[in-house]
């Protein structure tokens, strides 16, 4: 009796196991949507106080092309997320700005200097999401990747020159 007890323990907990082992994976793809599309607001963001206290006539038209350029990539990213289970945030205020140096309370050329290192911290993670996302097997997600990278590589190459 005490063998039949164990042997269907075991065979439960086996069972158990075997059902949660072939739970679906979590779809990296919208995984990717999303953390792109958040991290991408956030420097939205940063882009708009560029334009408005950046000390330079080049970081203002930096922050004017990136809130250019970053609305374009929205409007992509949400015709991709359509149809999918995917929740964008509506602000930046409910994504986490942990690791970032704030930009709050800063002007001139510390505000400068602060937001140069933010961004391309930003556009460096960014870049190698997009690059991963390049080999997705979702063809939307892939070409996405494809079409936007070389818009972050050059972000990247001009906030480094600033």
């Amino acid at each position: 009796m005490k063998l039949k007890n164990y042997m269907f323990t075991l065979l439960v907990c086996f069972v158990g196991w075997s059902i949660s082992a072939q739970q679906p994976i979590e779809n990296t793809n919208d995984k990717f949507l999303e953390e792109v599309f958040s991290s991408r607001m956030v420097a939205t963001n940063e882009a708009k106080l560029a334009v408005k206290i950046g000390s330079t006539p080049a970081i203002r038209a930096y922050g004017a092309e990136m809130i250019k350029d970053q609305n374009t990539l929205y409007a992509e990213i949400k015709k991709i997320a359509s149809g999918r289970n995917i929740l964008f945030p509506k602000s930046v205020n409910y994504i986490s700005a942990q690791g970032r140096e704030s930009l709050t309370g800063k002007k001139g050329t510390d505000f400068d200097l602060s937001y140069k290192q933010n961004t391309k911290a930003d556009l460096e993670k960014d870049i190698t999401l997009f690059k991963q996302a390049s080999n997705s097997n979702d063809i939307s997600v892939s070409e996405f990747a494809n079409k936007f990278l070389p818009m972050l590589e050059s972000h990247l190459a001009q906030v480094k020159s600033l």
